[in-house]
């Protein structure tokens, strides 16, 4: 209960933890400001004060790293003729792929991207797309994005079927045989999180996949941040409520 109350608050903005730190290391902080300004006629910098409690341990969002640095890895090996990604984190992902090939980028919400390997597209996927399109790619990625599909969180419209309207225009983009790189929100519930994301069990992924793909690969990244590789998604039990499959996918 804990738990969600402060999941509750952090997505409202605010973070009672970092608040209750705050509070506490404060009283050091500012004494110790009140001596460097002290020191004011000494120093050639110009002094101000600017309070930050939280640089002890690194920010990182471990199932975002580690997707992503396999699935480049993944990409860098296989180097398609043309890559196209969908949705996925610009900021880590797709700076990771255009700094050693070209990509193109597409997504429903504008972008200011500007780099020589990065070609954007504003689509939505869950409507008609471009026939020029169509067959185009011989790899694509979706990575932490297909569970977003029509629960209006990106400005997208309201649909229960999103994701799977979605995978069905990321099919008809990609040619036969090509490979599709799919990551979603996996636990051992099926779970509507809205408006924020979906949470899948490996069956329903499996389920919703395997009329257009065959699965090479599955790794599961769970609660814990453990990579579990080559995962035998038909023996597997997962017991966590959230963790990240990666999916490895060839168009049949």
């Amino acid at each position: 209960m804990i738990r969600k109350i402060i999941n509750f608050l952090n997505k409202a903005g605010i973070d009672p933890i970092k608040l209750l730190k705050f509070i506490y290391v404060f009283p050091k902080i500012f004494v110790n400001y009140l001596f460097v300004l002290s020191k004011k006629k000494s120093n050639k910098f110009q002094i101000r004060f600017s309070p930050v409690v939280d640089a002890d341990t690194q920010q990182i969002d471990y199932h975002y790293f580690y997707q992503d640095l396999i699935v480049s890895q993944k990409i860098y090996i296989s180097n398609p003729i043309n890559h196209l990604d969908i949705g996925s984190r610009v900021d880590g992902f797709i700076s990771s792929i255009a700094s050693f090939r070209k990509v193109d980028v597409m997504d429903i919400r504008d972008t200011e991207l500007k780099n020589k390997n990065i070609n954007f597209i504003k689509s939505d996927l869950m409507e008609p797309i471009n026939e020029n399109l169509l067959s185009k790619y011989y790899s694509i990625s979706c990575l932490h994005a297909l569970e977003h599909f029509g629960l209006t969180r990106y400005g997208d419209e309201f649909d229960l079927d999103g994701h799977i309207k979605g995978l069905s225009n990321i099919t008809r983009l990609l040619k036969s045989n090509g490979e599709l790189y799919l990551s979603l929100p996996v636990g051992k519930k099926n779970t509507i999180c809205y408006n924020a994301h979906r949470i899948f069990t490996l069956k329903e992924v499996i389920n919703f996949i395997k009329s257009e793909y065959v699965v090479k690969e599955v790794i599961v990244i769970d609660e814990k941040n453990n990579i579990n590789y080559d995962i035998n998604y038909e023996d597997l039990n997962i017991n966590f409520d959230y963790g990240v499959g990666i999916f490895i996918l060839n168009k049949r």
